[in-house]
């Protein structure tokens, strides 16, 4: 049994490998990255949801309405002078009744036939006598020109109102409205092909106009051919139409006029012969009624829409149905058409797609708004321009696939957003939690042993790029770098921006040899140069690594901040390396969230203040200047030095809001000891900046503001900047130093020998003065290499023109060697120690700093 559960524990195992190395390769497909993926989905799923609705006919009353506006919106009113139309109006009915006797029918087919018609069409069912006049009736409808109506439903046989019987079967033609569920006209049936082939009252109309008796007529499964001319037959599908019965040959009901299109007289103005005999000859005559109390008004797209329904007579209707019978026949108009499936399917499918593409890659409301909106407007202006090429195309349809695509993109987007960097495309922190904890799980439940492994990194001083280089040279480098280390990751790990210039991964069954060869191609390709437009970037990193171990029960968040933890312990050993995680460190870690905390209050609080050191001439040994030096005053820790705290404030920003306290509070401490002292008016003070404050946007404006408040000339201000700080961009650097000596600052480099200057851009700086590093100083006496660096710096100082200010002096030996090698000042215990305020101005007072 125990076999049986290693056997499967490890089926489970190799098959969550196999889906991840799936899921991966996908991924590395151009045509899989994630955002491709939910494209894709979301079209298909739209498309599919659409075509159910579809089919269920879910959508078939929207298109119907859509269809009735383009049938307002197309109405035509020119005349054709075809058709004449006899209307038996409310007047006529007063006059001659209801229904209208023989002897009157009989008299207005002698009054018509007169003036030799093409075609009468009498669209009055006449199944029964209405004397008087019967037999002259009958006589009258045995003209070879006059087409009669029954009423006949879909089915031939089913009679509910017969033709006269004194007519032939061949002069009959049954009425061929169909009415949709909502009550409206839009389809004709024209032809019924069964044991005998029946003809719509239109379709004999127009039949016997153009050709007589002379045509053959030919029935297809899907369409009806008339002397070779094709009427292709509605069908379920067709246009916006899905669950309609389409037993027969049916069509839609072109539809010309609102009210007709041809002259309309009244049956008395037949019989009274006010109608002249030219409206008459070789016209088409249609007979039907308009009194609305007869009731044969039908509704019609005209109807759709108008607050309380408008009809049209039947009579007007079939004069509309047989103009478009004959030019049909004749060549002269098209008849509709429609997609197929598969092209509606793609039509649909286009606009889904479409829809998915525009909602992902929409940064903005607006935007996504803008392209949607387009979009929905080319979809209506394709259905009126295929309208008035006589097609009907689905436009609620893929309208709908449209809007539904949006939701689903937007969820998805939405989704993937909450997990994914916009960035660098990488899982964000939220995402890489879940995906690790989802792993410790497994390996839980199923008891594994290998290890999980999170390594931490940061690229170290990477807000320098950012601040100097723009942002958007700091984004594409962090792609960069982001592209060079995915390529050196193994399977399976997962790689996760988790913040600025943070990013985790997490590796599993790798053992720490493993680790440490992956650690260095990380280091290795962060390292790589990476070419600007300027100059070349170097990037470093410091990273730290936590691993789990067996028989403890990890979360995500306990793992990543293990490794978070360890990658803090690098960068406090120096950076640019890489640590492990072990006991201990999480008092480390928290003792450093505790200080920045109280940093921030301090800041609030103004617990912090100025020590300055005396600068004297070593030439001459009179005092020269300060250089102030801050110190925090704890509440419980007493006095604590900047080596403690500085950079926990450079990391947290904190510098920034205490680097110009400082500097503003320099220089009015200078100011008071000008005003007490005129006679040490020459007195300089020296102010270091942070990195951060270097790329501060602002820092000119903050420098010009504290300078305006206090009352001392700005020559006696000198600004130290670090040799490292000014080597990260020299074009800025150079500009900001620039900006500096605006405003009649001197300029210092600080620490140097310590960074990587250049001499060919060394000269390009309007430095003031070099400050020798006092790692430098402190080992000149012993050190030859120490004692050339010294002396040379000194002499590249004087060669170009720079003062030279030696820091760190503890000996009078070393006093010795600086003045032998013209060094101009110092700085260190052997002259003093950094004192407050107070204490400078006592010593002042009583002359002692005035000389050494």
């Amino acid at each position: 049994m125990s076999r049986f559960l290693k056997i499967r524990t490890k089926f489970n195992h190799s098959k969550q490998y196999v889906h991840r190395l799936v899921i991966r390769k996908l991924n590395q497909l151009p045509l899989m990255r994630p955002g491709r993926i939910i494209i894709l989905f979301s079209t298909i799923t739209a498309t599919l949801i659409t075509l159910g609705v579809k089919q269920t006919g879910g959508l078939e009353q929207f298109e119907l309405l859509i269809y009735d506006r383009l049938i307002q919106m197309n109405k035509d009113d020119s005349t054709d002078d075809r058709f004449l139309t006899i209307t038996i109006t409310e007047d006529d009915l007063e006059t001659y009744g209801w229904p209208i006797s023989d002897r009157t029918l009989s008299n207005l087919f002698k009054k018509l036939q007169a003036h030799n018609p093409r075609v009468i069409g009498l669209d009055l069912y006449r199944n029964i006598p209405h004397p008087p006049g019967g037999d002259a009736v009958i006589t009258s409808l045995q003209a070879d020109n006059i087409i009669v109506v029954k009423s006949v439903g879909i089915d031939p046989d089913d009679n509910s109102v017969p033709a006269p019987p004194s007519v032939p079967f061949e002069r009959v033609g049954f009425n061929d409205f169909i009415i949709d569920n909502d009550g409206i006209v839009r389809r004709s049936l024209l032809f019924v092909d069964s044991e005998v082939q029946h003809y719509s009252f239109a379709l004999k109309i127009g039949l016997m106009y153009l050709f007589g008796n002379d045509y053959v007529i030919e029935a297809h499964p899907d369409s009806l051919v008339i002397n070779d001319k094709e009427i292709p037959s509605l069908r379920v599908g067709s246009g916006g139409y899905q669950s309609i019965d389409n037993r027969g040959y049916q069509t839609l009901a072109t539809y010309y006029s609102r009210s007709g299109f041809g002259p309309q007289v009244t049956l008395e103005d037949v019989l009274l012969d006010r109608v002249e005999p030219e409206q008459i000859r070789d016209r088409i005559i249609l007979i039907g009624t308009t009194a609305t109390s007869i009731n044969d008004i039908f509704y019609t797209p005209y109807s759709s829409g108008q607050g309380e329904l408008s009809g049209m007579p039947g009579v007007i209707l079939h004069q509309q149905i047989v103009k478009q019978v004959i030019e049909i026949l004749q060549g002269t108009r098209q008849n509709h058409w429609f997609l197929t499936w598969w092209s509606e399917i793609l039509w649909i499918g286009f606009w889904c797609g479409l829809s998915a593409v525009i909602t992902w890659y929409s940064q903005t409301s607006w935007k996504l708004i803008l392209f949607s909106s387009l979009s929905l407007s080319t979809i209506f202006v394709s259905g009126i321009v295929a309208f008035n090429s006589m097609g009907w195309i689905p436009v609620f349809e893929p309208t709908t696939g449209f809007v539904l695509c949006i939701g689903l993109v937007l969820n998805s987007k939405i989704q993937h957003l909450s997990l994914r960097d916009s960035l660098t495309g990488l899982l964000n922190r939220k995402g890489f939690l879940k995906q690790l904890q989802s792993s410790l799980e497994h390996a839980n439940q199923n008891h594994l042993k290998e290890t999980i492994t999170v390594i931490f990194f940061d690229l170290d001083h990477f807000k320098f790029v950012n601040e100097s280089l723009g942002h958007q040279v700091g984004d594409r480098i962090l792609q960069d770098i982001v592209r060079r280390i995915d390529a050196q990751l193994p399977f399976p790990s997962q790689i996760a921006r988790v913040g600025g210039d943070e990013f985790a991964i997490f590796l599993e069954h790798h053992d720490q040899d493993d680790v440490s060869e992956l650690i260095q191609k990380i280091r290795t390709s962060v390292e790589t140069p990476i070419e600007t437009e300027n100059q070349s970037i170097v990037i470093k990193a410091s990273l730290g690594v936590a691993f789990t171990t067996a028989h403890l029960n990890y979360t995500a968040d306990d793992l990543l901040r293990d490794a978070h933890t360890a990658m803090y312990r690098a960068k406090s050993l120096g950076r640019d390396r890489y640590e492990v995680f072990a006991a201990g460190m999480h008092q480390e870690a928290t003792n450093r969230l505790e200080m920045e905390s109280e940093l921030r209050k301090a800041i609030d609080e103004k617990t912090f203040f100025l020590h300055y050191q005396p600068i004297f001439s070593l030439q001459s040994g009179q005092l020269s200047g300060f250089e102030a030096l801050v110190r925090w005053r704890h509440h419980k820790r007493g006095i604590i030095s900047p080596q403690s705290f500085i950079p926990i404030a450079e990391e947290s920003g904190l510098i920034i809001p205490l680097g110009f306290w400082i500097f503003r509070e320099a220089c009015r401490q200078l100011e008071q000891w000008h005003t007490n002292f005129p006679q040490l008016s020459h007195l300089t003070m020296s102010i270091n900046l942070s990195g951060r404050q270097v790329g501060q946007s602002d820092l000119i404006e903050h420098l010009s503001k504290a300078l305006s408040d206090v009352n001392v000339s700005n020559e006696k201000i000198r600004v130290e900047i670090t040799e490292t700080m000014l080597m990260s961009d020299v074009k800025a650097a150079i500009d900001l130093m620039l900006h500096l000596k605006e405003l009649g600052l001197k300029l210092a480099i600080d620490d140097f020998g310590t960074g990587y200057s250049s001499l060919s851009y060394l000269h390009r700086f309007p430095i003031d003065y070099l400050k020798v590093d006092k790692s430098f100083i402190g080992q000149m006496e012993k050190s030859q290499e120490d004692y050339e660096i010294v002396r040379t710096i000194i002499t590249l100082g004087h060669t170009l023109g720079m003062d030279v200010v030696a820091e760190g002096l503890e000996t009078q030996k070393q006093r010795e060697l600086l003045t032998e090698f013209n060094c101009g000042y110092g700085q260190g215990y052997l002259f003093s120690k950094p004192l407050d305020a107070d204490d400078i101005s006592d010593l002042l007072m009583n002359g002692k700093l005035f000389s050494i």
